[in-house]
């Protein structure tokens, strides 16, 4: 007996179809819908993927709110904005609540629902936000249409997108409401100020444009006496606090102005402007330079340089160690080189005891430097031990973290003189051997060894440790000869003893 679906498709098929026909057809049909499967819609999600801002997001249509009484007895209210922007809740009326904050249009309810219920313990939570789809378009790697929830900033639709392209905008981007108002985003002022208007949430029907930058006329060069000095693109209100700002403030080298140099019909003139004058209008184009101050030193900062993740210079307290200044930097790099750190210090500073003691005495290079500072380099034991918190810092010390090499250097007596392939510590006779040996002449008790760090000159023997970017110049012997050559030099001297003795004999006759 045929199934309704068989009876049909027998029907359809015609008297001259076959069985044969109709199963090739059934099975071909439920290949189809094994490959190509169609999905039943799936229930909304709530699209809470991150924490709301109260004060920043604004209810609309689908907003969904859930009251709850604490009494265990009155049920729980669920009520969702309708699309005139309202919320209609049974026995209570109508509230208009569309445009609000999340925080004003929780309070228009709470006190809605006190009227009615004036003893009661009850909470009002949002329970669901509305989806919505957001254009993407402009210096983006995927332009599109992309889903979403109004509780996503711009920066996360721009991601969905694919992120930007080289040459994109990041201070530039505008977000297009209703067709009519556009809101000015800076992801730049975002990721580094941390402002959260400068990258707002999306609602429903924005459209995010990403322009491309047309030339270096968008860019604002600022440097000197800034953190992070460069090129900065041109926003329309830019002022002199706001690019500061950007280059993560001054670094305490600062005087009392800046030098603006902006392009005239006339040439580029320079135009003097106090520090403290922030809000001083910047055009596109223009060079900012903050004047460094240029006598004496500010006691209260360090610098921090090299491999770091954030060099800069940075408040000196009296307790600062050499742990704290490195992680006041961001911490070092994969790439520092540790054991040739340096901290470049003042001199006549008076050292404390801590450091003269932690500081290698072979190692010291008391050669000042432009007459300004002193290079000092850590005692290696102190560097393998990991004892860097026990390194006591001066205000005004510069900390110096070189960038390992990967080799040192070998010259002079050995057979393979040149660079030899590094990765740790090892002696002045074990890299003497990785280059061959040493030759004849070698004088393997008055070894040099110039180190990177500082640029210091140790004499030693063959067990002197050799670090990363070293270089060894292993010297010939002082009157290093063949044991012929030892002969003549003693024939030579006993046969100017024997004239001088002639020559005094006969002056006795």
């Amino acid at each position: 007996m045929h199934t309704p679906s068989w009876k049909l498709l027998t029907v359809l098929s015609g008297p001259v179809a076959s069985r044969g026909f109709v199963y090739a057809l059934l099975c071909a049909g439920w290949w189809v819908g094994l490959m190509f499967p169609i999905h039943a819609p799936m229930a909304q999600e709530t699209g809470f993927g991150a924490v709301v801002e109260p004060d920043q997001y604004l209810i609309q249509p689908g907003d969904k709110f859930r009251i709850d009484f604490w009494d265990g007895v009155t049920p729980t209210i669920n009520v969702e904005v309708t699309p005139e922007g309202a919320v209609l809740i049974a026995a209570m009326g109508r509230l208009e609540i569309a445009d609000l904050t999340l925080t004003r249009a929780k309070a228009a309810l709470h006190e809605l629902v006190r009227g009615y219920y004036p003893d009661a313990d009850f909470s009002i939570s949002l329970d669901g936000i509305r989806s919505t789809q957001i254009l993407v378009i402009g210096a983006v790697r995927n332009p599109g249409l992309y889903d979403g929830y109004v509780s996503q900033q711009v920066s996360e639709f721009i991601r969905k997108a694919g992120g930007l392209v080289a040459g994109a905008s990041q201070r530039n981007i505008s977000l297009c409401c209703n067709g009519n108002t556009s809101i000015h985003v800076d992801l730049l002022q975002f990721e580094r100020l941390g402002s959260r208007d400068a990258n707002p949430l999306c609602y429903a029907g924005s459209v995010i444009k990403v322009p491309l930058l047309k030339d270096s006329s968008a860019f604002i060069q600022i440097a000197g006496a800034v953190t992070v000095p460069g090129g900065y693109e041109y926003r329309e209100d830019d002022d002199l606090g706001t690019l500061i700002d950007l280059a993560l403030g001054l670094n305490g080298l600062e005087g009392d102005s800046v030098l603006v140099y902006r392009t005239t019909p006339g040439g580029s003139t320079p135009m003097a402007v106090a520090l403290d004058h922030r809000e001083f209008a910047i055009r596109a184009g223009d060079k900012i330079i903050v004047q460094q101050r240029t006598q004496g030193f500010i006691p209260d900062y360090i610098a921090v340089t090299g491999q770091v993740a954030m060099p800069g210079r940075y408040p000196f307290h009296a307790r600062n160690d050499l742990v704290s200044a490195l992680a006041m930097a961001g911490g070092i790099t994969g790439t520092a080189d540790m054991y040739a750190l340096t901290i470049y210090r003042r001199p006549g500073y008076e050292d404390p005891a801590a450091m003269q003691n932690l500081v290698d005495p072979a190692s010291r290079n008391h050669i000042t430097l432009a007459g300004e500072r002193i290079p000092l380099s850590l005692n290696p034991e102190v560097v393998a031990s990991g004892r860097l918190e026990s390194v006591t810092l001066v205000a005004g010390d510069s900390i110096v973290v070189p960038q390992t090499t990967g080799s040192v250097s070998i010259f002079g007596q050995v057979r393979r003189p040149g660079a030899v392939p590094f990765d740790r510590p090892i002696s002045a006779g074990t890299l003497a051997r990785m280059a061959g040996g040493y030759a004849p002449k070698a004088d393997q008790n008055s070894i040099q060894i110039i180190r990177k760090a500082g640029g210091q000159t140790i004499t030693s023997d063959c067990r002197a440790l050799v670090y990363d970017g070293d270089v060894v110049i292993i010297p010939e012997k002082r009157n290093a000869g063949s044991f012929w050559e030892k002969i003549r030099d003693i024939s030579l001297v006993l046969g100017g003893l024997s004239l001088v003795y002639l020559a005094v004999d006969n002056a006795t006759d």
